[in-house]
């Protein structure tokens, strides 16, 4: 029998899309991260038309920890629910990507309910195996170098896809069995003039448990191993999200300045399995920390840094980090910590995630728990900051609001340690470097505030 559910505050009704004849449903299908999209809408119309089918939006959808055990299992009581209405027996589940696992659990706990699996693209097949169709995708992100990337599947098995790396921008290509092609080159009238700096890989052992974390390295036009160079660490934000070798026009405009640029995918990041995104399942910030001073270690190992001039960076969850690092170490000689959070209670009352912030990072409200709250939230360290910081924030971001920014901003002043407040007019938290102008405007003015400071603080 499947478990029993029933809808709690913060996990409203499945919005549910109806497709082909009236009647009891008889497939059910369950999207992947980026929801019911046009492939969707083509299947059910064009494939499926002589069924009824289901397509809810799932419970979660659109937040980014949504991929944790709690939503699959979630997920998974409330569509056995929404079965057991809708339908007058077993049911074909069309799973795709993340969906197909979902569709898997379903399946393994409620097999009285489904009478068939299919799995379209699963990350894994049922067999163990994963078979690679396309290598080197890169999604739209410009201004930092996000993983990601989106495809099209012909019938004839040709797939498009967007295509970059560390030095090109995303464009349009084809993956056939004769090979790959690339139909597009959007920037080379931008770029064809600059000198950019290709990522390396960089094999990390994180000194907390010897976990391996994956590292990227940037070095500036006409390196010189010889030579000694300042070195930013810059973090993705999320925090369940992931960086890769991709364009990133932030961190080549750190390299064009004359800095090594570092950055990498501590615990909590996606893309490296369930156990290792939810080391910080309501445990954030915390040993996260650990692998990037093991990332910066191992930098430092290589040779060519200059050790007195660390500095370190980060926006949404790498502002959170940034400003956690500042009150754990005074090893750096500056840092910028951009939309972060600051004080958790604050946090999750004024985001507009606020309904399910609170229950889902922490499991408590801040009066349920106010000691949880403060001992993950970088205002507890503020007595410990000697680094000198800079603030930045969008002025109309809901997300990580303006009053996080100016709470740190304020702290600093108190104490007297070195600050400045940058406010992105117009700016919201997704929308942070939606104007190019801005968004290079921005890393001027952090390259200007890291040159200001050559040494770490006494």
């Amino acid at each position: 029998m499947c478990p029993d559910w029933q809808h709690g505050a913060v996990s409203p009704e499945l919005h549910l899309n109806r497709f082909g004849p009236p009647g009891p449903a008889q497939v059910l299908m369950i999207h992947g991260l980026t929801g019911h999209g046009w492939r969707w809408h083509t299947l059910a119309n064009e494939y499926l038309a002589e069924f009824t089918v289901l397509a809810p939006d799932l419970i979660g959808h659109g937040r980014s920890s949504w991929s944790a055990p709690w939503t699959i299992d979630a997920n998974v009581t409330a569509l056995a629910t929404l079965i057991e209405r809708e339908a007058a027996g077993p049911v074909v589940v069309v799973g795709h990507s993340f969906g197909g696992a979902i569709a898997l659990h379903l399946a393994a706990a409620c097999p009285d309910l489904v009478s068939g699996l299919v799995l379209l693209d699963p990350a894994i097949g049922l067999d163990g195996k994963r078979t690679v169709v396309a290598e080197g995708l890169a999604g739209s992100d410009f201004d930092r170098p996000y993983s990601g990337g989106d495809y099209s599947l012909a019938r004839n098995g040709a797939v498009a896809i967007t295509s970059g790396d560390s030095t090109h921008p995303a464009d349009l290509a084809v993956v056939q069995a004769s090979g790959r092609k690339r139909l597009t080159d959007l920037n080379s009238d931008l770029l064809s003039g600059k000198t950019l700096s290709r990522a390396q890989p960089l094999a990390v052992t994180s000194s907390y448990d010897r976990k391996p974390i994956e590292a990227w390295l940037l070095t500036p036009p006409g390196f010189d191993p010889a030579k000694t160079y300042p070195l930013v660490l810059e973090i993705h934000g999320g925090p369940f999200s992931a960086y890769g070798p991709n364009f990133s026009a932030v961190d080549q405009l750190y390299a064009a300045a004359g800095y090594l640029v570092v950055y990498s995918n501590p615990r909590g990041s996606t893309s490296y399995g369930e156990a290792f995104a939810n080391e910080i399942d309501r445990n954030y910030p915390s040993h996260d920390y650990d692998d990037l001073m093991s990332v910066v270690d191992a930098v430092i190992a290589r040779g060519s840094v200059d050790t007195n001039r660390l500095y370190v960076t980060g926006g949404s969850g790498g502002g959170a980090l940034t400003a956690w690092i500042v009150g754990k170490t005074s090893r750096f000689a500056a840092a910028a910590t951009q939309k972060p959070v600051i004080n958790w209670a604050s946090e999750v009352l004024t985001t507009d995630g606020y309904a399910t912030m609170g229950p889902y990072w922490f499991g408590k409200a801040p009066w349920e728990d106010p000691q949880g709250y403060w001992a993950r939230s970088p205002l507890s360290l503020v007595g410990n900051v000697k680094t000198p910081t800079m603030v930045v924030v969008g002025e109309n971001d809901l997300r990580t609001p303006d009053s996080e920014a100016e709470q740190y901003y304020a702290a600093l002043q108190l104490r007297g340690v070195p600050t400045a407040l940058v406010k992105l007019p117009g700016a919201s938290h997704g929308g942070y470097a939606a104007r190019p102008s801005q968004s290079a405007a921005t890393t001027s003015a952090i390259i200007a505030w890291f040159e200001r400071y050559k040494a770490p603080p006494r």
